[in-house]
């Protein structure tokens, strides 16, 4: 696709969005009303996919969004998650990358770490060298031990391993892609209603106000207390990736039901990986009562009905089904 024909599709799809604004809210926006700042300024928009178009085989739809918005969560938050892309191990990408920078591994034996480096000259000889043969070709590494202790130690257990804690990143990326996701298939009666304004103004709006033009180590430092409290909001999906509806391509989502609506349960694709999230209704008293109570439980069980979004209607399906929300934490 050309740069024109991008241009020509951002601009239907604003048109269309300026349309629906009118309907919900009386009269259009003069520039974009963005459902994440609640704001209707002249700046830069973008063509804004759901899911990260790092990962591969999910989908490719997208929507409208304010530049500066999408590249301060893609770059604080979505750069650090696509790396659970699994089609590419972390330990691949390292091989891959040198052994070097933000995938560096640990190499240790007898659990204590082993120090090591890429030579690139002769290796001193208190320090032992080794080759490792990777798809992409030999890689040279000293490590920083004697040749005499790595043969003793050649039938220990060794370990190569990366560690890296991406349950921030996936939280934040996660709940940004089931707004923008409601938001691509309701348009503004979602973004307006009293769950859209929670996820979109309250969560993600309020963060990026008070922390655009920060560094990035600054703007993480303030996510870990920010998002702590939604941290109950997502959730992995432990089963057959095949058998996982995928909202954005599928139109399903769960309905969170018990004396009210309370919650949307909505899917996410990531390449071999999924995630659910839940995003509130909160159109009644009880509904929100529900929804803050859920927000401090730890672990919960609910009922939800199987929903399809058919043209600008919800088919759901007659029977419920039982969810297991089990308790997970960002400490």
């Amino acid at each position: 696709m050309n740069d024109g024909e991008t241009g020509s599709d951002l601009q239907r799809k604003l048109e269309a969005l300026r349309i629906d604004f009118a309907a919900v809210a009386g009269e259009p926006f003069h520039h974009f009303f963005c459902p994440i700042l609640f704001a209707d300024d002249q700046t830069e928009i973008c063509r804004a996919h759901l899911v990260n178009q790092a990962f591969s085989k999910t989908s490719r739809r997208w929507t409208v969004q304010r530049k500066d918005v999408d590249n301060f969560y893609g770059t604080s938050f979505e750069a650090d998650f696509v790396e659970l892309k699994a089609d590419c191990s972390p330990i691949e990408t390292s091989i891959a990358n040198g052994l070097s920078g933000r995938h560096r591994p640990d190499i240790s034996y007898r659990h204590e770490k082993v120090e090591f480096y890429k030579p690139t000259s002769t290796v001193p000889p208190r320090h032992t060298e080794v080759v490792l043969d990777t798809p992409s070709g030999s890689i040279r590494l000293a490590l920083k031990i004697e040749p005499a202790a790595l043969r003793e130690a050649r039938h220990e257990d060794w370990e190569f391993s990366i560690v890296k804690d991406c349950r921030l990143a996936a939280l934040v990326s996660l709940m940004k892609t089931a707004h923008l996701t409601l938001f691509e298939m309701l348009g503004y009666r979602y973004a307006l209603s009293a769950g859209g304004m929670f996820l979109g103004k309250t969560v993600l709006g309020d963060f990026f106000t008070k922390n655009r033009g920060l560094s990035r180590e600054e703007v993480l430092h303030n996510a870990t207390s920010h998002f702590r409290e939604f941290q109950n909001l997502v959730r992995p999906v432990m089963a057959p990736i095949n058998t996982i509806e995928d909202t954005a391509n599928d139109r399903i989502v769960y309905m969170c039901e018990g004396s009210c609506r309370w919650a949307f349960l909505i899917f996410i694709r990531t390449g071999g990986l999924a995630h659910v999230v839940m995003v509130p209704q909160m159109e009644s008293p009880d509904a929100a009562a529900r929804f803050v109570s859920f927000l401090n439980e730890r672990g919960s069980k609910f009922q939800a009905r199987r929903c399809y979004f058919d043209g600008d209607a919800f088919q759901a399906e007659p029977a419920t089904k039982a969810f297991d929300w089990p308790e997970v934490t960002l400490d």
